[in-house]
């Protein structure tokens, strides 16, 4: 009898050892990055950018899921199943880095497929706003981190050929627009709203390379990081890009595991 009590504390306690692995970690991240658009030239930075900065967060104890070059299904499939995510966190951050859209002043993530000529901005456009908002719902920490604006020549041919196929008049913005701070969320430019951010050269654009550059710096808040992310891309760029960022946080959100319990001064 005794042998059979043990054995069922026994397979108790595992039962609720492998329930408790199941549950979700409380520091998500999602890194986005499009870069191989099918109907115009591909951005050289985006995957090394996504790549590299979702590499770095998981060293510092984020989980993190990366996707590269998504179409629009799958990115609407991944941004859903982070929000699932999101909604049972402590903190969150998503990175996208990529072409967008500003259009009558709302910003959209633009998918891999997206065809000018024939597109339209519910089916085949992803709105930022809603996204940001849908994850501003969650009781935890978010941060927004967009490499998105830049010059995006897929723009000029969508704004052309809609106005003869769409009942509204869209306004297409440069760059991209204001994005409100819901609530314990954060969300940062590469570069000012209504402004044109650098593609870069290199491996890396400006706004990723100066993330990359100081990401690793210890007890720092993401607000602390972006001060620094905007001196150096400043600098890098002679001024012309100037990252730009909106904050409703009420504490201090660390990048780093070790600095959760780090001291205020």
């Amino acid at each position: 009898m005794r042998f059979k009590f043990n054995f069922l504390v026994a397979f108790v306690f595992i039962t609720v050892s492998i329930s408790g692995c199941a549950t979700p970690a409380p520091r998500v991240a999602m890194v986005i990055g499009n870069g191989e658009y099918e109907h115009t030239s591909p951005l050289i930075n985006p995957a090394n950018d996504a790549r590299a900065i979702g590499e770095r967060l998981a060293v510092k104890g984020w989980a993190v899921s990366t996707a590269i070059d998504l179409p629009r299904d799958k990115l609407q499939e991944a941004l859903a199943s982070f929000e699932k995510k999101v909604a049972r966190a402590d903190q969150a951050i998503f990175f996208y880095t990529g072409h967008s859209l500003q259009i009558n002043g709302e910003n959209y993530l633009m998918p891999v497929e997206f065809e000018p000529q024939s597109a339209t901005v519910e089916r085949d456009l992803v709105s930022i706003n809603d996204t940001i908002a849908r994850l501003a719902t969650a009781p935890g920490q978010i941060a927004v981190l967009l490499d998105a604006s830049r010059d995006n020549p897929l723009a000029i041919v969508f704004h052309r050929t809609s106005r003869s196929r769409q009942t509204e008049y869209l306004q297409i913005g440069l760059g991209l627009a204001e994005v409100p701070a819901g609530d314990g969320t954060y969300v940062a430019f590469s570069t000012a709203p209504g402004h044109v951010a650098f593609d870069g050269t290199a491996e890396h654009s400006p706004f990723s390379k100066a993330i990359l550059n100081h990401i690793d710096l210890k007890n720092q808040d993401i607000r602390t990081l972006l001060v620094r992310v905007r001196d150096e891309v400043m600098t890098s760029t002679g001024g012309s890009q100037v990252p730009w960022d909106y904050s409703s946080l009420i504490d201090d959100f660390w990048i780093d595991n070790a600095s959760l319990a780090a001291p205020k001064e």
